[in-house]
């Protein structure tokens, strides 16, 4: 019995785990689409980018935007998604990603709870 809970444990965390990682990516694009306008067009991002880089005062960060647009689009994307899941909600400790995780978390275990009480139940009920 041992190695077959070792083996369930196992399956179970590889799906955990899929599952968080899949609905984290689209939770916080949602997040930050409903909490700032730099993400609601192409343009828009753009505007934000090149405030980012004349706050920053490098002229060489202009210059890799304007050699290289997608690649520096890319960069600044990247740093907006890591400075809105490093930032911190009200009224709590965590960081914006720790929300989401935790969330997610409790869905599945939620899920999972139903699952294996109606499994119960019927396996209850087809006993003699």
């Amino acid at each position: 019995h041992k190695q077959c809970a070792i083996v369930l444990v196992s399956l179970l965390k590889t799906s955990v785990v899929h599952a968080v990682s899949n609905s984290l990516a689209v939770n916080v694009v949602s997040e930050m689409k409903a909490t700032s306008s730099k993400f609601d067009t192409k343009f828009s991002l753009k505007t934000a980018v090149l405030k980012e880089i004349a706050k920053k005062e490098k002229f060489d960060l202009f210059c890799q935007y304007i050699d290289d647009t997608k690649s520096s689009l890319q960069y600044w994307l990247g740093v907006f998604v890591e400075e809105h899941c490093n930032g911190k909600p009200q009224d709590t400790e965590s960081t914006r990603i720790e929300v989401l995780v935790q969330k997610k978390l409790k869905e599945l275990i939620e899920h999972l709870q139903a699952k294996l009480k109606l499994t119960i139940v019927e396996q209850t009920a087809l006993e003699p």
